[in-house]
């Protein structure tokens, strides 16, 4: 263990001096996250079987608004903790839209408005060029003083998104 430990800190100085310090802290963020994430999925297999995950059965229908874990990508891929909104659920996987609330490419982002329930009075934008599938177990419903919330975008949102869709993928 003393050995892992050594290994593990000279690397997280090596990749420090490689980011900025947001960059470096999100990282790490994301390197503990996925540490508890790992630990849960390793019980979870001792108890009963990875297929029995229980994150993986969170209930999730389209339109509805969680936050995901995206990860630490590469380049522009999009990437950490963000708010996404389910487009369609398959089994275990859900195809995701990421949502932001900053506009730096409107050809290729939806403009939603403000969604109800975030709380965060911001107008969010829904990134096309990023729709993802990811595991259910990415899925996680926002929660606010406490109390679990369940978000769900109106019907003027979902087919803006659809026309959007249709039309950035040249599909009319």
């Amino acid at each position: 263990m003393k050995k892992f430990n050594r290994i593990f800190k000279r690397l997280l100085k090596q990749i420090k001096s490689l980011l900025t310090e947001n960059e470096y802290l999100k990282l790490i963020e994301y390197f503990i996250f996925m540490l508890k994430k790992n630990k849960e999925i390793i019980e979870n297999k001792l108890a009963g079987g990875i297929n029995n995950l229980k994150l993986e059965k969170i209930q999730a229908r389209r339109g509805e608004v969680f936050i995901a874990n995206f990860g630490y990508n590469i380049g522009s891929e999009f990437r950490y903790i963000h708010y996404c909104v389910i487009l369609k659920v398959d089994g275990t996987m859900a195809i995701v839209l990421p949502l932001t609330s900053k506009n730096k490419n409107a050809s290729f982002s939806i403009n939603l408005g403000t969604i109800n329930k975030i709380g965060n009075n911001k107008d969010s934008y829904a990134l096309l060029n990023q729709i993802k599938a990811i595991s259910r177990a990415r899925l996680l419903r926002p929660v606010f003083n406490g109390k679990t919330k369940f978000i769900r975008l109106n019907s003027i949102q979902l087919n803006l998104i659809d026309n959007e869709m249709k039309r950035y993928f040249n599909l009319t």
